[in-house]
């Protein structure tokens, strides 16, 4: 895991061509009659900017925070009109796979998916946003924390711009806020840095341990985000070991605030969504937009069953967002749509987007070259809340991604970004979508939302690999009709490096080597002339290695004692010169 990290970082960095709100999955297995929303083909001609009225600009770091439903700006989200669009044989993949993943899920109500490569978009939409309104790709949806994305954006756009340093103690950044002294000094750690915050390896104790005292955030008068640290109960422990929690996206808001001089949500807008041309709200700074998707869920202790869950309540959806927002605020809080989602993940992680500076970026994509870790029961990297992950899908190899997942409180969340693709896939829905999807025997995609993104993943690279083009006209590592062969016999290569990279280079079971062999058989057929025979030479090599495998269970081999692990290794490939 360890080599396909550094692969993948360096590939994002150099290259140029549930959340843990993730809550139980319901019992009950009925659900909401889910109508089809039209599909997006084309791109429109025309440009219309998401209505909006101006909201009062704050010159500092906020100390409380609205008692009801903030009375600023509600933003209405629009559609973009001024993507490209996918071929319409992409398109058609695209919706065949949201669709089966949805229809196969108990549990739903709808669903809003985004596709987006550098100025090419689709976008699709199924289900219902509430019982009185359907889906559309424009609905705007709480996206949980997916929004830690870009509380560690903002973060290293300050350490870029020279404000703190990500060394810096949470003593020094918090120097002289107003709510620091409040803080207890023997559960919040004075000498925790920025980035064991950003990496959660701050060994500080979960606000959200406190039911009691989460639940009163919804019934206080006033609130502002130090009360939240305030409800922790436990001493802090010692540094270095990852544990996922939100009690450092609090302070880490707080730090951004502080040092920015402006609330979370006015610098999110004047560091990100205006310059990047994205919309998003962050209550309670912002109000919530009149048709944001209900959630639905498991409707006890108001009632049995599945359903959606402000209906069921004894309260409305602005009451329930102004508890939600004072718990979520910067963890979880933010509500978008997926296009504008499926724009940031791509402006925030691949080479061709503008929403971190080169070495700020870097710096994000270096912190995944941790040791990996156990998160929503998968071994993979965290970094800067980012995760890194690889998704098998059979004929494509292994697709690594970057991104963060999202989800709870009757929502869920995925955005994911392929580095080798340079396309970002984001799934919105309003129910938990935990239900195994049609991949579910890969071990590393476990639900909907992965096996969603899995396929889509692999629908595009079977596209561009079969007809050797990209479908983005802009991107930069489109190929000439010239090079077609070259380009999809690298495309092809990169699927068995990837694959070897994965498993650190290690011998692979009988089934895994049978395929290889069928992948180095394309690649010689496809390779150009001034190519042919070294790619031969190279890969007759590890063909011959593949076909001997293919004659032995290699789990039982790697299971024997050393010494004569290492007398089969010599007797059954030095005497071939397989290295």
């Amino acid at each position: 895991v360890r080599r396909l990290g550094a692969l993948l970082v360096a590939l994002l960095v150099a290259s140029a061509c549930g959340g843990s709100s993730d809550t139980a999955a319901p019992t009950t297995t009925s659900a909401p009659t889910t109508t089809s929303a039209p599909t997006t083909t084309s791109a429109p001609t025309t440009t219309t900017a998401p209505t909006t009225t101006t909201a009062p600009t704050t010159t500092a770091a906020p100390t409380t925070a609205p008692s009801q439903t903030s009375t600023s700006s509600v933003t209405t989200f629009q559609q973009s009109t001024e993507s490209g669009s996918f071929p319409p044989e992409v398109q058609r993949a695209f919706q065949a796979v949201v669709d089966e993943e949805f229809a196969g899920a108990q549990e739903r109500a709808g669903i809003s998916v985004a596709v987006y490569a550098d100025g090419v978009l689709w976008t699709y939409a199924l289900g219902e946003a509430s019982s009185t309104a359907n889906m559309t790709a424009s609905t705007p949806i709480p996206i949980g924390s997916t929004s830690k994305t870009f509380v560690s954006a903002l973060v290293l756009t300050q350490i870029e711009q020279g404000l703190y340093e990500v060394t810096d103690s949470l003593g020094q950044v918090l120097s002289g806020h107003p709510d620091y002294e409040s803080f207890d000094k023997s559960k919040i750690n004075a000498d925790v840095t920025v980035a064991q915050m950003l990496s959660m390896r701050s060994g500080l104790p979960n606000y959200n341990d406190n039911r009691d005292g989460v639940s009163g955030l919804f019934k206080s008068a006033t609130w502002k985000p130090a009360d939240n640290i305030n409800l922790v109960q436990d001493a802090f422990v010692e540094t270095g070991a990852f544990d996922y929690n939100d009690t450092n996206l609090v302070l880490l808001g707080l730090i951004a605030e502080f040092q920015g001089g402006q609330s979370l949500g006015e610098l999110y807008r004047q560091t990100f969504f205006d310059p990047l041309g994205i919309w998003a709200v962050l209550p309670p700074h912002d109000g919530v937009p009149s048709d944001t998707a209900h959630p639905y869920g498991d409707l006890a202790p108001f009632a049995e069953g599945f359903g959606n869950i402000v209906e069921v309540a004894p309260y409305d959806l602005d009451h329930y967002w102004l508890g939600q927002s004072r718990i979520r605020w910067p963890c979880c809080g933010l509500i978008s749509t997926s296009e504008d989602l499926a724009r940031w993940g791509y402006n925030l992680y691949s080479t061709n987007g503008s929403a971190l500076t080169e070495p700020a970026r870097a710096m994000l994509l270096e912190s995944l070259l941790s040791d990996p870790v156990m998160y929503q029961g998968v071994m993979q990297n965290y970094g800067y809340m980012t995760t890194q992950r690889a998704y098998e899908w059979s004929g494509t190899g292994t697709i690594a991604t970057v991104g963060h997942p999202g989800g709870g409180g009757g929502y869920s969340t995925l955005m994911r970004y392929a580095p080798e693709l340079d396309l970002t896939v984001v799934v919105l829905a309003n129910s938990l979508l935990q239900e195994s999807g049609t991949c579910s025997a890969h071990e590393t995609h476990r639900d909907v939302r992965h096996c969603l993104a899995a396929r889509i993943f692999a629908a595009y690279a079977q596209h561009s690999t079969t007809t050797s083009t990209t479908v983005s006209p802009t991107t930069a590592v489109a190929a000439s009709s010239v090079d077609d062969d070259l380009y999809e016999y690298c495309l092809l290569w990169k699927g068995i490096r990837n694959e070897i990279d994965e498993s650190g280079g290690s011998l692979q079971s009988a089934e895994e080597w049978t395929r290889r062999i069928a992948w180095t058989e394309q690649i010689l057929d496809l390779a150009p002339v001034e190519y042919r025979e070294a790619a031969a030479t190279y890969l007759g090599l590890v063909k011959a290695r593949a076909e001997l495998l293919a004659q032995y269970d290699y789990v039982g081999v790697r299971d024997l004692p050393s010494d004569i692990r290492t007398d089969f290794i010599e007797e059954h490939f030095q005497e071939q010169q397989i290295s």
